[in-house]
């Protein structure tokens, strides 16, 4: 498996190590874009890393304990009241500048630039509460399909962050939902096909 940053590529190995190369450095503020990865976050993924996923400046590692580390830009890496809720993470998803985590509970945290989907907002976050089945994103907005079928979304308004209520009252018994760069698209067990964000 293979993920990039901006200016950077990290590689999972067979046996669970991540290498990483490319621009450690970028640009006027010199902030690691994820290809030099930090000497503690190499010794927690020597050979425990399942997944690896990246974003615009950072990337993120899912460990075989199912915690996660991250590395990069320090804008978008865990910040460390965060990082001790990742625990019993099954996927993580990710726009250009944030990152959103399932855990096994159906609950979700999210990371990184709150434009991006990196801050969930509290009446989005009430219905999500251990009541979501996946995950998916544009490159500025995420959506959640929940365990009842129903579909919730946050982040970049444009870009399929805001579902209009035409629209979301119709979100129902949902089967499927394919991401694009800037909408999603939903299809419903009937057979409809609902989308939203950018025209």
């Amino acid at each position: 498996m293979i993920r990039s940053t901006g200016l950077a590529f990290a590689t999972l190995l067979n046996d669970g190590t991540v290498v990483g190369w490319g621009f450690p450095r970028i640009g006027l503020l010199g902030h690691n874009d994820g290809g030099e990865i930090p000497r503690n976050i190499q010794k927690q993924m020597i050979k425990n890393v399942k997944m690896i996923f990246s974003n615009c400046c950072s990337f993120a590692a899912l460990l075989n304990d199912d915690t996660v580390v991250s590395w990069g830009a320090e804008d978008y890496k865990i910040p460390a009241k965060i990082q001790t809720q990742l625990v019993n993470v099954k996927m993580i998803s990710s726009t250009d500048e944030a990152f959103a985590a399932l855990l096994d509970n159906g609950t979700v945290i999210a990371w990184g630039n709150g434009s991006f989907g990196g801050k969930i907002p509290r009446d989005i976050e009430k219905q999500m509460i251990k009541n979501v089945n996946m995950i998916f994103s544009t490159s500025s907005a995420f959506s959640a399909l929940l365990n009842d079928g129903t579909v919730v979304a946050w982040g970049s308004q444009g870009k399929g962050g805001k579902i209009p209520d035409n629209v979301q009252i119709q979100l129902i018994d949902i089967k499927q939902i394919i991401p694009q760069r800037t909408k999603f698209i939903a299809l419903c067990e009937n057979g409809k096909i609902f989308t939203w964000g950018h025209d």
